[in-house]
């Protein structure tokens, strides 16, 4: 964090490594929206977070060209098909997994605990007042006694208008267990709750308590009720001190999103996506290094140039996909071996080290 500003990553939201998009328009998202909870990544590191008790509803999320002026691009989420109604346990939310290689300067979990501000840009096509958090891992569950969050309140937000919110002086957290070493899982920033069932009211704004919590009671809770309903984020800033300042780019933005996903392919290509450009070729085994080193052991994913199909390999000499017969990876790099013919292989592949895959 001493190198970086901002806390967050992609605060942007220009990234987009799986849509192969830096800026403008992603591929639409579907929210899978358990019972437990379920999310989707609109752009790199952040998510669109929804969870669904009994009232079943469609939300997408996707990176969009629509911004305020001075940015390329926004995360949204849009109600494709409403709810009859909205349970004590559902939310909906924007998120980001946080390790503690950002914010374990912060200190929190010690007496020294750092305070921190937030600024961002948000648009609703329905007014209302909405709340956001920041709240730990909770690893060991929601009763962890040593799990805590803390949440506030912003003022009433127009429609259909590019507004400019900030929290300052979010007080540090002295109690509770944070990841503060290594580059594990420290937890999440939740920038704003566009919907969030009372089970998650805080018992008062800006108050660090031992239980999740999301919003207040004021929260305006109509988006998963309303057809078509939309909003958007972009330029989220989140920096140590007391003032929240404004967005700032930050020059390594690309390298700290893939110490969470790097791809083989071209900025511009989508996994998947039939192309040479950027493969990787063996004969019988091949190492290769990461770009950046990962947060954590990566879940690879090999696709064939030739088909795009995942898991495979492509075996030129015999003309047809094949699966590797090994695959190792580790925070550095990976080694890969296929039992191939006599000619070489091709291969593209991700590797996910996402704190939430």
């Amino acid at each position: 964090m001493a190198h970086f500003l901002n806390i967050a990553l992609n605060g942007g939201m220009t990234i987009n490594q799986e849509a192969g998009t830096l800026r403008g328009e992603g591929v639409k998202i579907p929210l899978p929206g358990t019972e437990g909870g379920g999310g989707a990544y609109g752009c790199d590191e952040w998510r669109g977070l929804r969870k669904m008790t009994s009232h079943p509803s469609a939300v997408s999320v996707q990176q969009v060209a629509d911004a305020p002026p001075g940015f390329g691009a926004s995360l949204k989420m849009t109600v494709e098909s409403s709810a009859a109604g909205m349970d004590d346990e559902d939310y909906l939310c924007f998120t980001q997994a946080v390790g503690s290689d950002q914010a374990a300067d912060l200190a929190y979990g010690t007496p020294g605990a750092q305070c921190s501000s937030l600024s961002f840009w948000f648009r609703s096509s329905i007014g209302g007042i909405f709340g956001g958090n920041l709240a730990t891992t909770y690893a060991k569950g929601l009763d962890d006694p040593q799990a805590r969050a803390l949440a506030w309140l912003y003022d009433y937000v127009p429609a259909d208008t590019w507004t400019y919110m900030t929290v300052k002086n979010i007080p540090g957290c002295p109690h509770g267990e944070w990841n503060n070493s290594g580059s594990g899982h420290w937890g999440y920033l939740n920038p704003i709750s566009v919907c969030m069932g009372g089970a998650w009211f805080a018992k008062a704004a800006r108050v660090w308590q031992q239980a999740d919590c999301g919003t207040l009671p004021q929260q305006t809770n109509v988006h998963l009720q309303t057809p078509g309903a939309s909003c958007l984020i972009t330029g989220v800033m989140w920096a140590p001190g007391p003032h929240a300042v404004p967005y700032r780019f930050q020059p390594l933005e690309l390298q700290r999103c893939q110490s969470r996903f790097e791809k083989s392919y071209s900025q511009g290509a989508r996994p998947g996506e039939i192309t040479r450009e950027g493969a990787g070729c063996m004969t019988r085994a091949q190492s290769e290094r990461f770009c950046v080193e990962k947060a954590r052991k990566p879940v690879m994913t090999l696709y064939s140039p030739t088909t795009g199909a995942p898991g495979v390999v492509h075996d030129s000499q015999a003309h047809r996909d094949i699966p590797p017969s090994f695959v190792e990876s580790g925070t550095r790099g990976f080694a890969i071996a296929a039992d191939s013919a006599a000619g070489p292989c091709f291969y593209h592949w991700t590797a996910n080290a996402r704190f939430v895959p």
